[in-house]
């Protein structure tokens, strides 16, 4: 079974969409560190939103373990920036993953790191 090919404007609707929670997001936390006078480092990665806009993953990267509570606890006033924001039909719902690619660079720099070591010896 084929799959049915997407026009291309879905494609770029996506995009769009996730560029710009992406920087609503990102500008609503650090207006809510601000209030809190948290000095939290967490950025947002990357927003990868479903075809139908209904869902929205939203990859941060942080140096605490604290940050992914931080965010679960303020889904819904996140949301709420966004629908205020961002002129869709629907308000995605929400939900953050700590960006992969982070660990990745860093397993792939341990490696390195050994590789160089080795050589050196």
């Amino acid at each position: 079974m084929s799959k049915k090919p997407q026009k291309p404007g879905i494609i770029s609707r996506k995009f769009r969409v996730s560029s710009l929670i992406q920087r609503v997001l990102a500008e609503a936390m650090f207006d809510m560190r601000q209030i809190e006078q948290e000095d939290k480092i967490l950025t947002v990665t990357g927003v990868e939103v479903s075809g139908d806009l209904k869902q929205a993953k939203v990859y941060f990267s942080s140096l605490t373990d604290t940050d992914l509570e931080f965010l679960q606890q303020n889904r819904i006033k996140l949301q709420k920036i966004i629908a205020s924001q961002v002129h869709i039909k629907v308000t995605p719902i929400l939900s953050f993953l700590p960006d992969p690619s982070i660990s990745n660079a860093e397993r792939i720099d341990a490696i390195l790191n050994k590789l160089s070591a080795d050589k050196n010896h």
